[in-house]
């Protein structure tokens, strides 16, 4: 048994995410690889070296063995890279061979999604189940790491906010979350703290063409936050001893003014990691927090050129209508 990584809160809601006993004869099979895996060469698409918070090349081993004492590893991504997804699979084996407490949280699944999520582990309904709720991209980037923890009986958190709630927050205002029946507030953190102006510049530093998002665009941006942070603290208190990965966009990650700061609100005491993607041309001016580890991967090819760039908008108008609940019992 490994020692309490959070001492063990009062559970007053439904647990997020089932847990499965362990098969080590499952986890021998999957997981028999070279515990120092090599990023592939240098120059390829799916090259990728992490580096530590000092910018110093380290393989995955040694920052694993590094971070046995984390509670959480907050892990950015850059949606549909597929040298950062390698990456993630990497990590995530050698977490899984490092220690038989690990959980993975995902963004890219929402709570309402979570009783589709658990049938599909607990091999009740087919692959199909998971394909219609997941993202576009499940099969080619998120396929790998949900069937590793199949195979090892290890929980899959959805801990996002589902996206319907979301859009109405972004069209209605945070204000909208009080007027949901109690079952779809379960789905989103209880409280939002929108008074954070650190976050709020870079929010608004991201947009196109200088707009300024308006106050309900950044509190659809917090709802994402405050309930990956919240579905991440209640899976916790439930199961302190595990130590859990999740995964989400960069920008939740960066110098922990997404997630971490709302983990590090509700609980000061936790220990965490970040890994935050990086190409070489960001890499000198970028200051990493001190337990902010950095990916260094090929940039993603610009969606837009500056002057195709619809405005923020535009491209962020939102219609609120809920969506219905999946059922898989």
């Amino acid at each position: 048994m490994l020692r309490s990584r959070l001492p063990l809160g009062n559970v007053t809601r439904d647990n997020p995410a089932r847990v499965f006993p362990l098969s080590l004869i499952a986890l021998l099979l999957v997981f028999c690889a070279n515990l120092h895996a090599a990023a592939p060469s240098s120059g390829s698409w799916y090259h990728w070296q992490l580096l530590t918070p000092n910018k110093q090349p380290i393989d995955v081993a040694t920052a694993v063995a590094r971070w046995d004492d984390k509670n959480v590893i907050l892990v950015g991504e850059w949606h549909t890279h597929s040298g950062i997804h390698q990456f993630q699979a990497a990590l995530l084996n050698q977490l899984m061979w490092h220690s038989s407490t690990i959980a993975l949280s995902m963004e890219q699944f929402s709570r309402d999604q979570q009783a589709t999520l658990d049938a599909y582990l607990a091999g009740k309904v087919g692959e199909h189940a998971v394909i219609d709720i997941a993202w576009s991209n499940y099969p080619s980037d998120y396929r790998p790491l949900v069937e590793q923890m199949k195979q090892a009986q290890r929980p899959v958190i959805a801990a996002n906010a589902p996206s319907s709630i979301v859009r109405c927050v972004s069209a209605e205002g945070a204000t909208f979350l009080a007027t949901l029946p109690h079952s779809h507030q379960l789905w989103v953190a209880p409280e939002l703290n929108l008074d954070d102006p650190a976050y709020r510049a870079k929010f608004e530093a991201a947009t196109p063409h200088g707009d300024v998002p308006s106050d309900n665009q950044f509190a659809a941006q917090v709802t994402w936050d405050e309930t990956m942070a919240d579905s991440i603290l209640f899976y916790l208190a439930t199961y302190p001893d595990t130590q859990i990965v999740h995964l989400a966009g960069a920008f939740h990650v960066e110098n922990g003014l997404g997630i971490e700061s709302r983990l590090l609100r509700r609980e000061p005491n936790l220990k965490t990691v970040l890994i935050t993607p990086i190409s070489a041309a960001e890499l000198e001016l970028y200051q990493p927090n001190n337990n902010e580890y950095l990916l260094l991967a090929s940039p993603i090819p610009a969606f837009y050129l500056e002057d195709e760039a619809p405005t923020f908008a535009h491209h962020h108008r939102a219609k609120c209508q809920l969506s219905e609940v999946p059922s898989h019992n």
